[in-house]
């Protein structure tokens, strides 16, 4: 029966890699602590008009702009522009780096469905919803949307001493899809959502499980400095199992060359602004109470995306982003002595940079969640202005309007980019028959560099050998369960096997490799040498006497850590 009305607890809603919209293979992850989602489409029509008639000769029909707006509530799961840019991993759409323009280039897909109005939860209750096949009709959408191939448009981040911290972000497409009730549950059609993060119970926020302060509010800006907490999370190579488990917030940090904490956590706030320290830091007097009475911080960009078009094709070859990109911060206070701002003709700054009245400052915000934003070094004053505190009542608030270009850097323990060390290169191997003679190599090098040749022998091979040998074996099942052996052999003193750091299943004669550690640097190169027959395939090419291959869809890592960002 069709729903009377669409609500927020019907709907859910979805991001995944290029691939995920239209039965792709891959899956949506669905969003946690979102406040809204709106969608607008817009037909952009160009008329022509002829001599000889008032009436218009054709009105003509370019290419749709679908532009996605959402909010959410910063609660500990992973940001959406994180997600946006970090979930699909190919080596073409792939994020590079937390930067702004590590992350412009990327794509990803979304859905949002539709489900009962009479659900407390949105499709029913359980976890195994998510695994479901798409053809099954248990718990499936009313309807859903989706658009495939959209980019991130704009980001902004918000917090302030009334309500809580919010994210908004906008993405942009040209392809959107609708699937109504008869055919939503289609196979082909059907939205399938993965079990990360995926809502079969009733949820609450991550931050608040993990001692992180539930969703964030003015008391989770974090102007302290330590070296434990999500500090540690992100210094650490491995981090803390939950953030909780080292929330404690002490120590300083040593300072950068410019006087700043180096480790680049913490809130900073510019020097300019009354109450704040020469470190950038909003220290706290006596009683507790922080020297800078700051009232709202938010940080923004828009992306300006623009298109490229080619000849023979109607839609977009690219929509990219024009940088320079113009990034602000607008941070508001109770004023305590007026902005203290001068600014004269001849300047401020003396022989140094004489007619200037600015220096650049380094602006940071830090919640308590794990949400760090780093604006970086070269943020100069815009604008400040001072409302308030007229005979009508209220206190005066001063306004101040930061600006830089292109360094709007967002981190979090939740990005799929830094989590678990990134996303995991993979690999297959496929014996389509039994492998060659004795003496054929097949090298494999694990993402932290540690390669091995393993050599091919006719008779039982030593699997404690250095490296272990395998033996080419009667069949294609064979050759892949003796390399298999060689692969998982444990790591001795003269090297040995690659024992966990690349893990491997196998299926008849095929092999599928996955390194252990994620990141950029599991993509590493497959050679088989001294072979000489065709029996070996490598990531489902032809087979080959000799074929060489590479692990691929590696994302992510240390560039997604702010401990990879150079403070000192």
């Amino acid at each position: 029966m069709a729903n009377k009305r669409v609500f927020y607890a019907a709907k859910r809603v979805g991001i995944g890699p290029v691939g995920a919209a239209g039965g792709g293979g891959e899956d949506f992850r669905q969003l946690h602590g979102i406040q809204s989602v709106g969608i607008t489409t817009t037909f952009n029509l160009e008329q022509t008009f002829e001599l000889g008639q008032l009436a218009i000769y054709e009105n003509i029909e370019g290419i749709p702009d679908v532009s996605i707006d959402i909010e959410k509530v910063l609660d500990g799961y992973c940001p959406v522009y994180l997600l946006a840019t970090g979930s699909s991993t190919s080596s073409s759409l792939a994020s590079t780096n937390a930067s702004l323009v590590g992350r412009s280039a990327t794509q990803c897909d979304f859905v949002l469905a539709t489900y009962k109005d009479t659900d407390e939860i949105a499709g029913g209750e359980g976890s195994a919803l998510a695994d479901r096949t798409a053809g099954d009709s248990t718990g499936a959408a009313e309807s859903h949307v989706m658009m495939s191939g959209v980019f991130v448009s704009s980001v902004s981040y918000n917090v302030g001493i009334d309500g809580y911290a919010t994210e908004s972000v906008s993405l942009v497409g040209q392809d959107k899809v609708y699937f109504g009730h008869s055919n939503a549950r289609a196979p082909s059609n059907a939205a399938k959502f993965s079990s990360t993060d995926f809502i079969g119970t009733e949820d609450e926020p991550k931050a608040l499980t993990e001692g992180s302060g539930g969703a964030q509010q003015r008391q989770d800006v974090l102007f302290e400095y330590g070296t434990t907490g999500t500090a540690a999370f992100f210094r650490n190579a491995a981090g803390p199992a939950t953030i909780s488990s080292e929330r404690s917030v002490a120590s300083k940090e040593t300072t950068d060359v410019g006087g700043y904490p180096a480790s680049g956590l913490g809130t900073v706030l510019p020097k300019q602004i009354p109450g704040v320290s020469a470190s950038g830091t909003n220290d706290k007097d006596a009683d507790g109470n922080f020297s800078c009475i700051l009232q709202s911080f938010t940080a923004s960009t828009d992306f300006g995306r623009e298109d490229i078009f080619q000849l023979g094709r109607k839609g977009r070859f690219h929509r990219f982003v024009n940088f320079p990109t113009e990034v602000t911060c607008e941070m508001t206070v109770v004023s305590q002595s007026g902005d203290l701002i001068s600014a004269t003709e001849f300047g401020l700054l003396g022989d140094d940079k004489p007619g200037d009245n600015l220096v650049d400052e380094t602006i940071r915000l830090h919640l308590r969640e794990g949400l760090l934003v780093d604006l970086g070094k070269k943020n100069k004053l815009q604008s400040v202005s001072v409302t308030g505190g007229d005979a009508g009542g209220g206190n005066e608030e001063i306004s101040y309007s930061f600006q830089n270009f292109n360094d709007f850097s967002v981190y979090h323990p939740e990005d799929p980019l830094l989590k678990n060390g990134g996303a995991q290169a993979t690999a297959t191997i496929e014996f389509v028959g039994a492998a060659g003679p004795a003496g054929a190599k097949i090298t494999l090098t694990a993402a932290d560099g540690t390669s091995r040749t393993f050599t091919s022998v006719s008779s039982t091979p030593d699997t404690s050998a250095n490296p272990p040998e395998w033996e080419g074996g009667a069949s294609a099942t064979a050759s892949a369960t003796s390399l298999k052996a060689a692969i998982e052999a444990a790591v001795n003193s003269a090297g040995g096997g690659l024992e966990g750091r690349i893990t491997v299943a196998q299926d008849g004669g095929k092999l599928t490799l996955t390194q252990a550690t994620g990141g950029v640097d599991g993509n590493t190169a497959i050679t088989v040498a001294d072979q000489s027959s065709t029996t070996i395939k490598i990531n489902g090419g032809t087979a080959a006497q000799n074929p060489t291959g590479a692990f691929t869809g590696g994302a992510g890592g240390a560039n997604f850590s702010p401990k990879h960002r150079v403070f000192l």
